[in-house]
């Protein structure tokens, strides 16, 4: 089960209280109806939780005098400071493929691919971001998914306690966290990925005895001593003067229109969205809105179907180094990744090898078009996780093809036909299926013209 990381921030319009998830794209504020993007998450971000810890300080004696008591001769508190530790905290969802021949569970459709095992789960690893040798903090825990993360000021926490620089660097912190996830093999990815900074309160009790001087550690959120025998005045002495790197925190945009200036629809669950006035597609990236060229397949079907739901795929023509062909003698134009939200990753996996296998042509019409009507999922998939996942599964099963993807001037989102039968969904185009209670997709905000 994955955690749930919230963040507590104001409206930079009323400064109203605004709650949101971490990886949430847009906002709207419950107060004043401004509606925001919300970008910086491919970035290393930055958090503190307080909780109204320094207001705790004569709890922790208290629990310090306490722990004395069990300990033989006399020692007396000399001091008590506050701290806070910085640690990377890194989370995401595991995608790995295991040779293996099995059944296909998606639909009818047959393909010569060598059928594999999908194995998924979530990642979510934390590891100390500054070097302090012989104090046992290893993970933050539970904590972040159970109290509200704050936007790291750095001024504001100095005021509260000294801030401990971040010394670690973030190529080694991410070889941690995906170590045990991935670790060296090539059939595994990490998709959804946000790394941050989070800032976390411990105390420095400072003790003296007759002939013995010591310091307890004690972590402010959850109040326990994490270490009762540690050199005196520990991390006031290893706290380095030098100046800590910086990182930054998310950034709020008005959710307009970059084309048009038109107020879009805020909705937290997308990655996409459309504009109400001209129309125009964009991608929620690094700084702001990303154009996007968003289509949707016609079909043209010999026989009446049922009413059609439209899915997103991310689309891109594809470039290779030597052989660009599948072992049928196909040849690889274009490469096929679901964009829509599934409650089991296989499921994307078996549909872009399917399409990206087959290659079919498509009868593309702009969402400029007359399309209020029609049922359209959105896009939750990135832009950036699609071309993570693109190599792994055009190669796998077979000897890899050396695929590599256009940059950005070709980012093309292209919603495919599918229609209702029994349990499934099947696509008018190759009549592959998935079933209905796999998806979860909102669906996306197409405008009245």
């Amino acid at each position: 089960m994955s955690s749930r990381v919230f963040i507590s921030t104001e409206c930079s319009q009323c400064g109203g209280i605004l709650n949101l998830e971490e990886g949430t794209n847009a906002v709207k504020c419950p107060y004043c109806s401004s509606s925001f993007l919300i970008t910086g998450y491919d970035k290393v971000l930055t958090y503190y939780i307080s909780n109204n810890v320094e207001e705790r300080r004569s709890a922790i004696q208290t629990l310090v005098h306490r722990h004395l008591l069990t300990e033989p001769g006399p020692y007396r508190i000399v001091d008590i400071n506050l701290f806070f530790l910085p640690f990377y905290h890194l989370r995401g969802k595991t995608f790995r493929l295991l040779p293996e021949f099995q059944s296909d569970s998606v639909g009818s459709y047959t393909t010569s691919v060598n059928r594999s095992k999908v194995k998924t789960s979530y990642l979510d690893k934390s590891v100390l971001a500054t070097r302090l040798e012989g104090l046992a903090l290893y993970s933050l825990g539970i904590r972040t998914s159970v109290l509200q993360l704050k936007l790291f000021k750095s001024g504001a926490l100095a005021e509260k306690g000294k801030v401990y620089p971040v010394d670690f660097g973030i190529e080694k912190a991410m070889e941690i966290g995906l170590k045990n996830n991935i670790g060296n093999g090539s059939d595994a990815r990490v998709i959804s990925k946000i790394l941050s900074i989070v800032y976390a309160p411990f105390w420095e009790v400072n003790v003296k005895g007759i002939d013995r001087t010591f310091s307890i550690i004690v972590d402010g959120l959850g109040e326990t001593i994490t270490g009762d025998n540690a050199p005196f005045q520990f991390l006031t002495d290893n706290l380095k003067e030098e100046e800590s790197k910086t990182f930054p925190t998310i950034t709020f945009h008005a959710l307009k229109c970059p084309n048009c200036g038109w107020d879009i629809a805020a909705d937290s669950r997308l990655f996409v969205f459309v504009c109400d006035n001209c129309r125009w597609v964009w991608e929620c990236g690094a700084d702001g809105f990303r154009e996007v060229r968003g289509t949707i397949a016609q079909h043209h079907p010999e026989s009446e179907l049922p009413e059609l739901t439209y899915l997103p795929f991310w689309v891109f023509p594809a470039r290779t180094k030597t052989n660009n062909q599948l072992p049928n003698g196909t040849k690889i134009n274009k490469l096929f990744i679901p964009a829509f939200k599934v409650r089991d990753l296989s499921v994307i996996y078996r549909l872009a090898t399917i399409f990206t296998n087959v290659q079919p042509e498509l009868d593309l019409t702009s969402l400029s078009g007359d399309c209020t009507s029609l049922r359209i999922e959105g896009a939750v998939m990135r832009w950036e996780d699609a071309q993570e996942l693109s190599d792994l599964f055009v190669g796998s099963g077979r000897e890899k093809t050396g695929i590599l993807q256009e940059q950005e001037s070709t980012r093309q989102l292209i919603w495919l036909p599918f229609y209702e039968k029994g349990i499934y969904l099947r696509d008018a185009i190759l009549n592959s299926g998935i079933q209905k209670a796999k998806i979860r997709s909102p669906k996306l905000h197409i405008p009245t013209l």
